[in-house]
């Protein structure tokens, strides 16, 4: 499969934090988890919970730790579970810049401040939290990708800010816009 700069992937993971970051998705709120688990209705199914992004046919750029290049088959083929995104219409231009952007910030560290932010947003229902709690210069994967699409695509996934993406939104984002993003492939557990 040719993957080409800017395809999103989502990846999936059994260990406890990725499980717990993905609970933390089924829902924008603990009010509405709470809600739906009233027996009529459904909680969000959430299947991934890491996000990166393509540079080429062979290499991914992603944060771990810090931002980092991997091997596309380390970081996405290799994995239980995933799924990848292209946005249509990316000019080479684009596509540089994009990738410009990514190669930016690497070496550049996890945002522990935001992960609060999220989860008192996710407490409270206040998106202030999310929006605004945050280590100066840092993100963590989604909010990371997200900003690289913000910053030269002027793609939001549907969210006021980048702060606010979560790795379900992406994929719910893509999966409702078949006209604009198509599935380059996938593989589901």
């Amino acid at each position: 499969m040719k993957y080409k700069t800017g395809d999103i992937f989502l990846t999936d993971s059994d260990k406890f934090g990725p499980r717990m970051v993905k609970f933390l998705m089924t829902a924008p709120t603990v009010w509405h988890y709470l809600w739906r688990c009233l027996p009529w209705f459904k909680q969000n199914e959430v299947n991934f919970y890491h996000v990166g992004m393509c540079i080429g046919d062979d290499k991914v750029i992603e944060q771990q730790s810090v931002v980092e290049l991997e091997d596309v088959y380390d970081a996405i083929t290799k994995k239980k579970q995933y799924v990848i995104w292209r946005l249509e219409g990316i000019t080479p231009e684009g596509e540089l810049a994009l990738k410009e952007r990514a190669l930016q910030d690497l070496g550049e560290k996890y945002d522990v401040l935001l992960i609060l932010g999220k989860t008192l947003t996710w407490l409270t229902g206040i998106p202030y939290f999310a929006r605004y709690v945050e280590a100066d210069q840092k993100e963590f994967c989604v909010t990371r990708v997200a900003l690289w699409y913000k910053d030269i695509l002027k793609e939001r996934f549907g969210k006021a800010t980048h702060h606010e993406v979560t790795t379900d939104i992406i994929d719910d984002w893509c999966k409702a816009n078949p006209e604009r993003w198509t599935k380059v492939d996938e593989k589901l557990a």
